[in-house]
């Protein structure tokens, strides 16, 4: 019988198996980019004054990006972001970030916990990264900006390689929907919080939840030019008393 089904299949065997072979190489060449880049910008940062700073962006690449379109004037402001990073990945090098002590840091991570299988978190450990990484930050002397996870737009999180489907199967509900419950939470933990203002950034998101297709780059990823500046309007109120007004 295992014969008969090896012998039928047998095409359909090969194709699995150079798919996944395929995969695994498209992984680990990832990994090594992203273990690369990692150490790169980990060098960058301590080029970064140790006082002085008024101004930190924490997160992951829709933070690295920023320093292109923010353009925040608030004098001394230091990207701390890192392409594919995560909320545990943000926890463990805090301490560059409170070394400089900023006045006040910006922080926008999670997406990656979400979409990347190495950094895979459940929502109960998101949310715990989160609120450490704000709890050190605030016993560093910080002020914190608590971002929402910025979701992706529904075009890229349909592309083949992002498994949405397989995971709207396994878990029961699409990345938008996580998110939107994920975020709500997060905006619960921070509202009304002392040292920790929570930014809702409603523009950046559909009805269904997913980042606007004019809002967002090619990739689907990322805010573009008009999202990063409707991005630095909502956190104006919050960067008044370091930013000169836009």
């Amino acid at each position: 019988m295992l014969v008969r089904i090896l012998k039928a299949r047998w095409k359909w065997f090969v194709v699995v198996g150079l798919f996944s072979g395929y995969a695994a190489v498209l992984c680990h060449i990832g990994l090594l980019y992203a273990d690369k880049h990692y150490w790169s910008r980990r060098h960058q940062f301590l080029g970064y004054p140790q006082n002085g700073v008024a101004v930190a962006m924490v997160g992951d690449s829709r933070m690295e990006r920023g320093d292109k379109w923010f353009n925040l004037q608030c004098g001394n402001v230091a990207n701390f972001g890192i392409g594919f990073d995560s909320t545990g990945g943000v926890l463990n090098r805090i301490n560059d970030v409170i070394r400089v002590k900023p006045r006040i840091v910006v922080l926008e991570i999670g997406i990656n916990d979400i979409i990347l299988n190495w950094n895979w978190a459940s929502d109960t450990e998101i949310l715990a990264n989160i609120r450490e990484i704000v709890a050190e930050l605030r016993q560093g002397g910080s002020s914190v900006v608590v971002n929402p996870i910025l979701p992706t737009t529904a075009k890229y999180a349909s592309d083949p390689s992002f498994h949405e489907k397989a995971v709207k199967y396994l878990v029961g509900r699409t990345t938008a929907d996580r998110l939107r419950a994920l975020n709500a939470k997060i905006r619960t933990a921070f509202t009304g919080d002392h040292g920790a203002t929570f930014i809702d950034l409603p523009e950046l998101r559909t009805i269904d939840g997913w980042l606007p297709l004019n809002l967002a780059d090619k990739q689907g990823l990322h805010p573009n030019a008009e999202g990063y500046r409707l991005w630095a309007k909502a956190l104006a109120p919050a960067l008044k008393d370091v930013c000169k007004p836009r």
